[in-house]
């Protein structure tokens, strides 16, 4: 496990009101044997867009936002495979279908695993 959280090789902002979200991070920290992740909850009365990501709240709100140990930020279905790689899972593949459901602004292998369909082309689920 890295010494302290400036360690990680990755910190992924998250939103902790929502369950998918936390679900979905719960289920990343119960792999992330070596502590190689670091999870910010931005929903936290304590997190301050501005100090703690240096990325708008509304950015962090709309799509998941990672920041990585090089500093650049990544965001979408980029976060997932770089928290899946870590994790030695490869749920997301290498090459991205831009008209799957995973480069939709949700957590698409979250949802996946939790059973969900996707988002049809007139916002209704399944359709």
């Amino acid at each position: 496990m890295p010494a302290n959280d400036n360690d990680a090789e990755i910190e992924a902002f998250y939103d902790g009101d929502c369950s998918l979200c936390s679900r979905e991070v719960s289920w990343l920290r119960s792999r992330d044997r070596n502590g190689h992740i670091r999870f910010t909850n931005i929903a936290a009365p304590e997190f301050d867009a501005d100090r703690d990501a240096g990325i708008p709240v509304g950015r962090l709100q709309k799509c998941i936002q990672a920041r990585l140990a090089t500093g650049e930020v990544v965001e979408g279905v980029e976060v997932f495979r770089h928290l899946y790689r870590i994790v030695g899972s490869n749920i997301v593949g290498r090459e991205p279908n831009p008209n799957s459901f995973a480069h939709r602004p949700a957590l698409c292998p979250a949802a996946r695993r939790m059973g969900l369909r996707p988002i049809g082309p007139a916002g209704n689920i399944g359709s």
